[in-house]
């Protein structure tokens, strides 16, 4: 997406946006209007607020740069991928977001709308997209993922061994898992633990040696 220069209002509009937003602590429109430090009215300021969002096209690349300064400089970075729905009087809005993790919050670097989805469920090359735009905003740096079960697949798994990142992904019971020559459902790995970490696996006729 080509960038647009913004001029001086438009910044000092947006400083101001950004300032109610913090100090409303909420997205709420009304509340951001009514914590912008201006001296005119908040009807005024709501107005200003209605016109930016229907009418301003963001660069999101631009926005996650910016977002990706407030991660540490050095480091791992931990990536997690979700679904979030939204709703909008009875239309369910469905997300795809992908957040960094930082002291203990999660900063949403990317997402993209999952349309005509079923229970919003995303596919395999929604989950790439994302991933590689995040990739690509953290060149140069390692990278973890995390996921819930629902992140399972042969070409999504087969793009996480091939990625270059380590990935922490909760497998469903019947996976079938291929460790060290033996093959057991990933029920089976487990054991009487509540959690077991495997590494250096077969799943989805997919292998990657062991991190060292």
């Amino acid at each position: 997406m080509p960038s647009r220069p913004i001029n001086l209002a438009r910044k000092k509009f947006m400083t101001l946006f950004v300032e109610g937003l913090i100090r409303g602590r909420s997205v709420q429109f009304v509340e951001i209007a009514n914590h912008m430090s201006t001296k005119v009215k908040t009807e005024s300021n709501l107005r200003r607020i209605q016109d930016f969002i229907a009418n301003y096209e963001l660069n999101y690349e631009q926005v996650a740069l910016l977002l990706c300064c407030f991660l540490p400089a050095k480091g791992q970075v931990t990536l997690a991928i979700d679904r979030t729905n939204w709703q909008f009087g009875q239309c369910d809005i469905n997300f795809l977001v992908i957040s960094a993790y930082c002291q203990g919050a999660a900063i949403p670097l990317w997402f993209e709308v999952l349309e005509d989805k079923k229970g919003g469920n995303s596919n395999a090359n929604e989950r790439i997209k994302v991933l590689k735009a995040c990739l690509k905003l953290l060149t140069g740096r390692s990278v973890a993922i995390i996921g819930d079960r629902e992140f399972v697949g042969t070409t999504w798994i087969k793009f996480l061994f091939t990625s270059g990142v380590d990935f922490y992904i909760r497998l469903r019971s019947n996976t079938i898992v291929e460790k060290n020559g033996h093959v057991r459902h990933a029920i089976d790995w487990l054991g009487q633990r509540k959690t077991c970490l495997l590494d250096g696996v077969k799943i989805h006729n997919h292998w990657r040696p062991p991190r060292g």
